[in-house]
C-alpha cells in the first residue's frame, strides 16, 4: 500500500507544473484547481460552477492556501484514491474508492482532528488501527455537533443532531453492531421512529409517527423481516390497515378515506394480494360497488 501511495502522489504532483497553480488569490475554499487528462493543462474552476471537465486530477484548498484534498475523476466520478490533508498540508487520511465500496484509512493512530476548508473543526477523536473507534465527534460548519459516538471497546451510544442542536437520532451499539432500541425524531422534536435491534438486525416492536405526534404504524420484526400484528393509521388518526405479517407478507384489511373522513374503499389482502371482498363507498357511506378477488385476481 505504501509504494502505491507514493506512486499516486508522485503522479499527482507531476501534473502541477502550471504556474497559476500557486495563485494565492484562488487557493481557498472558493476554487478548485483542475488538470485535464487529455490536454495536461491546468486551470481554476470556481466551486459549484458547471464545467465540461470530466477526466483529470483536482485539488481543493484550505483558507490558508494549503492543500485540503486531491483526487482523480473519470466521467465526472471520483475514482481510485482521494487524499485528505491537515490544515498544515500533512496527509491525515485517504479514501480508497472501488465500484462497490469506499474504504477510509487514517494515517496515524492516536488523537485526531480534521478541519473544514474554512478552518472550523470538522471531526475529532481517537484513531485505533487506522480507523476511528470509540469516542468521536463530527461537526456542522456552524460548530454544532452533527453526531457524537460515545463508545468503550466498540460498545455505546451514537447520537445524531440537527444543525440547530436538536436530537435527530439515538442508537445503541454492542461490539460494533446496533443492539437495543434506536429512536429518531423530527426537526420539531416529535418522535419519528422507534425500532428494536439485536446484533445488527431488526428484532421486535417498531413504531412510527407523523410529525404531528399522531401514531402512524405499529409493526414487528423477526430476524429483519416483518412478522406479527400490524396496524397503520392516517394522518388524521383513522385506522388505515390492520392485520398480520407472515414472513414479510401482509394479510388483513386496509381502508382508504374520503376527505370528509368517510370510508372510500375497504378491502381484504392475503399474502400481499387482494383476496376476498373489496367495497367502494361514496362520501355519505353508501355502497357504490363491491368486487371479489382470489389471489389477486378479480372474480366476475
Amino acid at each position: 500500500m505504501t509504494k502505491y501511495l507514493l506512486l499516486v502522489l508522485a503522479l499527482l504532483f507531476f501534473g502541477c507544473k502550471n504556474s497559476d497553480f500557486d495563485d494565492a488569490s484562488k487557493r481557498n475554499e472558493d476554487w478548485v484547481y483542475w488538470i485535464d487528462d487529455k490536454t495536461g493543462e491546468g486551470f481554476w474552476i470556481r466551486t459549484g460552477k458547471e464545467t465540461t471537465a470530466k477526466d483529470g486530477v483536482y485539488y481543493m484548498f484550505y483558507y490558508n492556501g494549503k492543500i485540503y484534498e486531491k483526487g482523480k475523476l473519470k466521467d465526472k466520478r471520483i475514482i481510485d484514491t482521494v487524499f485528505v490533508y491537515g490544515i498544515n498540508e500533512e496527509l491525515i487520511r485517504y479514501k480508497v474508492i472501488t465500484p462497490d465500496t469506499t474504504r477510509e484509512i487514517y494515517v496515524k493512530n492516536g488523537g485526531f482532528i480534521e478541519y473544514y476548508q474554512n478552518g472550523s473543526v470538522y471531526q475529532k477523536g481517537t484513531v485505533t488501527d487506522n480507523k476511528f473507534k470509540d469516542d468521536w465527534i463530527r461537526y456542522y460548519k456552524n460548530g454544532q455537533p452533527e453526531w457524537v459516538q460515545d463508545f468503550v471497546n466498540n460498545t455505546g451510544v451514537v447520537t445524531w443532531y440537527f444543525e440547530n442542536g436538536g436530537i435527530k437520532d439515538i442508537s445503541n451499539w454492542k461490539n460494533d453492531l446496533e443492539d437495543g432500541v434506536s429512536t429518531s425524531f423530527f426537526a420539531n422534536g416529535q418522535m419519528d421512529i422507534k425500532l428494536s435491534w439485536k446484533k445488527g438486525i431488526k428484532e421486535g416492536k417498531s413504531e412510527i409517527w407523523y410529525d404531528s405526534g399522531i401514531k402512524k404504524s405499529i409493526r414487528y420484526f423477526k430476524n429483519d423481516t416483518l412478522e406479527g400484528p400490524y396496524q397503520q393509521w392516517t394522518i388524521k388518526g383513522q385506522i388505515e390497515a390492520e392485520g398480520i405479517y407472515v414472513k414479510g407478507q401482509f394479510s388483513g384489511v386496509s381502508w382508504l378515506y374520503h376527505d370528509n373522513g368517510a370510508v372510500a374503499i375497504s378491502g381484504n389482502r392475503k399474502s400481499d394480494k387482494l383476496d376476498g371482498l373489496l367495497e367502494k363507498f361514496d362520501e355519505k357511506g353508501n355502497l357504490i360497488k363491491s368486487f371479489y378477488f382470489e389471489n389477486g385476481v378479480r372474480i366476475e
